[in-house]
């Protein structure tokens, strides 16, 4: 539920209109991210307690899989029932895990924004932004990433494999894309509303002092909730703020 901070935000704009990457200037390219072995979870519904910049909230994580293509959404309200964000990825299930199509973001008191993965040409547009990325394999949006980090792990656990460190490009629906790098920290025993949750940490450092930290701890195999997130954390490093999320209640399907 990576909230939309920083420079560079673009004017809300329909996400239903028609991108045009053909007429608009590319955007900032580097070297496309490594590929990893993957293990999909099985369709889910997960629960979680939310803090959202201050405000208590819950918030709903369904995801679908079926017939090679994924839907995933989560919706999140505050307590009183108010709308506070809706975030939803689909796309298909390719040999490199997620591959997203279609990414829209909608939060309280703004119009949607999204992000559109071409295929044919092997771009992202967006649908209030002229900037265009190229659609690297193992591409991943600002809700897709938390399976697809859990689904590289879950492969590397059952390979016997000790993974420190994973690069995922990562688009939002405003036009930004970077690489994030993702270090594994120390191994945390987490007491969740859930239960007591054994979990591997990781972090994704920003390269700049004024960016988006984004922490996930990832519920070991073993668990009801193996390799999906126990605990969320965005913090804009500039100022503090802070997105947060803990599991309450893993409700398989």
């Amino acid at each position: 539920m990576p909230p939309a901070w920083g420079p560079g935000h673009m004017p809300s704009a329909d996400p239903a209109a028609a991108p045009t990457p053909d007429a608009a200037p590319p955007g900032p390219t580097a070297p496309p991210p490594p590929l990893y072995a993957t293990q999909l979870p099985s369709s889910t519904t997960l629960h979680y307690r939310v803090h959202y910049l201050g405000r208590a909230a819950r918030a709903r994580l369904q995801w679908q899989a079926a017939d090679g293509q994924y839907q995933l959404l989560l919706e999140t309200l505050a307590e009183g029932g108010e709308p506070l964000l809706s975030q939803q990825s689909q796309g298909l299930l390719d040999a490199h895990g997620l591959a997203p199509q279609r990414f829209v973001d909608r939060r309280r008191g703004r119009a949607a924004r999204a992000a559109n993965v071409q295929q044919a040409v092997a771009r992202v547009s967006f649908s209030g932004s002229a900037m265009v990325y190229p659609a690297w394999p193992g591409l991943q949006d600002r809700l897709s990433w938390m399976v697809q980090l859990g689904a590289i792990s879950a492969a590397a656990t059952e390979a016997g494999q000790a993974l420190s460190r994973v690069e995922l490009f990562v688009v939002d629906g405003l036009g930004l894309a970077d690489t994030w790098v993702f270090g594994r920290l120390a191994d945390a025993m987490l007491d969740t509303p859930a239960g007591p949750q054994a979990t591997q940490h990781w972090r994704r450092d920003p390269p700049h002092p004024d960016g988006l930290r984004a922490e996930a701890w990832l519920a070991l195999a073993g668990s009801t909730a193996a390799h999906w997130p126990v605990r969320l954390r965005y913090t804009l490093l500039r100022t503090g703020a802070t997105i947060e999320m803990w599991l309450a209640e893993p409700q398989a399907r």
